[in-house]
């Protein structure tokens, strides 16, 4: 048999109803983020309006406690029930904002985690108007503190705080709106230089954000000149893959050269279709002076003409020869059969005889 969800949430809520004086507060909300992990419990505290109370109570009560209810709240947002209803709730933002001042630098740190989750995802609008309304407050430009905690010593909410950044500058709705945050955070605060401070941080996830947040604002802001360190240590990080980048165009070098050799590389400019009957080409016996192109605004028809007349001389010159060797050939039969009639031989039959057969 098992509780049901209805009943447990109804218990829960009674146990804290009484804000920052209920008994047992810090265990009760140590347990909790135990059991949100279950689905039926954390859709009926959702519906029961459990992100607002528990919003609420982060507001009025002070570090661990906060911390406890804020991972609470980090679960029931990985709902879809959980992050549609803090998006239909503006004043659910503003009371995460709000929670970025905090002195505990986990709650802090958890807060901003929770708005750059609310920034991708459809809810920009939301963390900006908050971010003004704080300001407006305060007295103080919007996202003071987020780049405040770029300064801080705790790695997660430098990290933290630049992934938000990040998310504000990718989400934004129109450029010249990027631009004018980029502006107001490089005049204001001088966020050029504290982020050129950054370049010492070595984890890679924050190398990330960081390459990020470099290469959206690279048209405003120019890129930190490199210390010799850092450039000793980037040219000593490529070497690896200049090495292999080496080793396989040798190794191409080497196939190619063995195909070459072996006659099984076959160039790109070789025939890939086989012709059995041989092309006859018409060729000249010298070549033929194209300079009577060149007539300079010569009308089309005196052009063609003039070319119709060439063609037909160039026709002549080829068949003259043609011609004269066909006369040399009977000329030179004609003289070969002159000698063969003279030297018939003699049969003995006078010339008297010879005269008269021919007359019969």
């Amino acid at each position: 048999l098992q509780v049901s969800p209805i009943i447990r949430v109804e218990n829960f809520l009674s146990s804290i109803s009484e804000g920052p004086n209920s008994k047992g507060l810090k265990q009760i909300m140590f347990n909790l983020r135990f059991f949100v992990q279950d689905s039926g419990f954390a859709e009926e505290l959702i519906d029961q309006n459990g992100m607002r109370i528990l919003l609420e109570l982060v507001n009025q009560t002070d570090r661990n406690i906060q911390a406890y209810a804020l991972t609470a709240i980090r679960c029931l947002m990985g709902y879809y029930n959980g992050l549609q209803t803090v998006l239909d709730k503006p004043d659910l933002v503003e009371l995460l904002y709000g929670l970025v001042s905090a002195k505990a630098v986990t709650v802090s740190r958890q807060a901003v985690e929770l708005l750059f989750v609310l920034c991708n995802y459809n809810g920009w609008e939301l963390v900006n108007n908050a971010a003004n309304n704080a300001a407006q407050q305060q007295g103080k430009e919007p996202y003071n503190e987020i780049i405040s905690m770029l300064e801080q010593n705790d790695l997660d909410t430098r990290l933290n705080a630049l992934t938000l950044l990040n998310s504000v500058l990718s989400n934004v709705p129109e450029p010249e709106m990027m631009k004018e945050f980029i502006f107001l955070w490089r005049d204001k605060f001088g966020l050029a230089n504290i982020i050129q401070k950054q370049r010492e941080v070595k984890d890679k996830d924050y190398q990330v954000q960081l390459d990020l947040f470099y290469t959206t604002t690279a048209q405003y802001l120019e890129a930190p000149a490199l210390s010799k360190a850092e450039q000793l240590h980037e040219f000593e990080a490529q070497q690896p893959l200049i090495q292999l980048l080496v080793t396989e165009l040798n190794h191409c070098h080497q196939v190619i050269q063995a195909a070459q050799d072996s006659g099984a590389f076959i160039s790109g400019r070789a025939p890939t279709k086989r012709f059995d009957k041989q092309r006859t080409w018409t060729t000249v016996d010298k070549p033929v002076d194209l300079n009577f192109l060149n007539t300079h605004g010569e009308p089309i028809e005196d052009k063609l003409s003039r070319l119709g007349q060439r063609r037909g001389t160039v026709s002549a010159e080829q068949k003259r020869p043609q011609i004269e060797t066909k006369q040399e050939t009977k000329e030179e039969t004609k003289k070969n059969e002159k000698p063969e009639a003279a030297s018939a031989p003699d049969s003995g039959i006078s010339d008297a005889e010879r005269k008269k057969l021919q007359e019969e």
